[in-house]
């Protein structure tokens, strides 16, 4: 009774309906999903005939003025190569392999390098402590040393690097609460530790993982580019090894299987009616 409360009138209030999710923080999940909406209604509001200020970006109180701390100068100079570069080639598209934060990216990949190099690894109960360090940004990004949630777990450097060190991969599935919970992780993740370099120079010089092992053997590994980089780039089996694993879930195997079908074809499809009516 929030209008009631504050003096309001409350029926001319909206209603806040509040949904309990356990404590997980949903928000960056949606980023994506209301970045698509917004391209979308922007879309339909342009086809209906919605106009505005042809001057909206750089006028005074318009957008750059509100939004961005550059000059409207710069702004102008950005503009100059619309049409002529293109981010989406230049540098190109990253992907990641595997269905959690970008930044422990490198730290999964140092960990399955290491896990093919060396085979003691696998033996999580031979593992005395496992050190991982990241890029100065990293941290504020993983944030859940020890996750209590699936999605907790995909914004934890040292479960995502435990998880890879004890089965040699990472898909979707790993990332529910019940596999949080799962007694081989459980028993490696106090043992691992995630350091945050100083400087990109110092996080250049440092080995991504330590693993040193119960009888002192300690190994090393550096993960330059996570696979996915623009220098490491995904095989298509392993973008369709993805999607599948992604998928397969949510929509089933034959559903997945006509999705992969309609998007190699997407460029001569008449209508994304059916694509869309696949993947939802």
């Amino acid at each position: 009774k929030a209008g009631k409360k504050h003096g309001m009138d409350e029926v001319a209030q909206p209603q806040t309906v509040i949904v309990d999710y356990g404590g997980a923080n949903v928000a960056k999940p949606l980023h994506v999903g209301w970045a698509a909406q917004s391209g979308i209604t922007a879309a339909l509001m342009t086809r209906a005939g919605v106009t505005a200020m042809p001057n909206i970006l750089e006028k005074l109180c318009g957008f750059v003025d509100c939004f961005s701390s550059a000059s409207i100068d710069e702004v102008r100079q950005h503009f100059s190569r619309i049409g002529q570069e293109y981010s989406i080639l230049t540098p190109g598209l990253q992907y990641k392999a595997f269905p959690c934060c970008r930044g422990a990216q490198w730290p999964i990949c140092a960990a399955l390098a290491l896990r093919d190099r060396v085979p003691a690894v696998r033996d999580y109960r031979k593992i005395k402590s496992v050190v991982l360090y990241v890029q100065p940004w990293q941290n504020t990004t993983l944030v859940y040393p020890n996750p209590k949630t699936g999605l907790q777990g995909k914004f934890s450097g040292e479960y995502c690097t435990a998880r890879a060190l004890i089965y040699g991969t990472l898909v979707l599935s790993d990332f529910t609460d019940e596999a949080i919970t799962d007694p081989a992780v459980q028993e490696l993740l106090p043992r691992c530790k995630m350091i945050a370099a100083a400087s990109i120079e110092e996080y250049d010089r440092l080995p991504t993982l330590i693993v040193t092992m119960e009888d002192g053997t300690v190994y090393e590994e550096k993960s330059n580019e996570f696979l996915g980089h623009q220098s490491n780039p995904m095989s298509e089996q392993q973008h369709l090894e993805k999607f599948r694993s992604c998928a397969e879930p949510s929509i089933g195997k034959e559903r997945t299987e006509k999705a992969i079908s309609a998007l190699a074809e997407l460029e001569n499809l008449e209508s994304i009616a059916a694509l869309v009516r696949l993947l939802y």
